[in-house]
C-alpha cells in the first residue's frame, strides 16, 4: 500500500468522513493541503503518523493471528483430537 493511502486511511480513522486533499508521496513529503471537513480540528502529522503505526500493528497482529489459527486448526485435523475448532480457526480453515 503506498504511503499517501495510508496516510489517508490513518486520517479517516482519526477523523471519520472527513474531507481533504494532501501532496507528497512519502513521510517526508506528505502533507494535507486542503481540509474541508465538519469537524474543524485538522489532526497532526505526528498524530496521523502514530496512527498509521497504530493501523500497521492492528494489521500485522491480525494476520499472525489468523495464520496461528489456521495452523492450530490444522494440528487438531490432524492429530484426530476430536476437540472442536474454535471459530478463528474454523474461519482461517474454511473462511467465514
Amino acid at each position: 500500500m503506498s504511503y499517501p493511502t495510508k496516510y489517508a486511511e490513518a486520517i479517516l480513522a482519526l477523523v471519520p468522513n472527513a474531507k481533504f486533499s494532501t501532496s507528497g508521496n512519502d513521510a517526508d513529503t506528505i502533507q494535507i493541503v486542503d481540509w474541508d471537513s465538519e469537524n474543524p480540528t485538522q489532526p497532526t502529522d505526528a498524530a496521523i503518523k502514530t496512527k498509521i503505526t497504530e493501523l500497521e500493528t492492528a494489521a500485522t497482529t491480525a494476520a499472525t493471528n489468523k495464520a496461528n489459527a489456521k495452523a492450530s486448526g490444522i494440528a487438531k485435523l490432524k492429530a484426530a483430537t476430536w476437540s472442536p475448532l474454535t471459530d478463528d480457526e474454523a474461519d482461517a480453515l474454511f473462511g467465514e
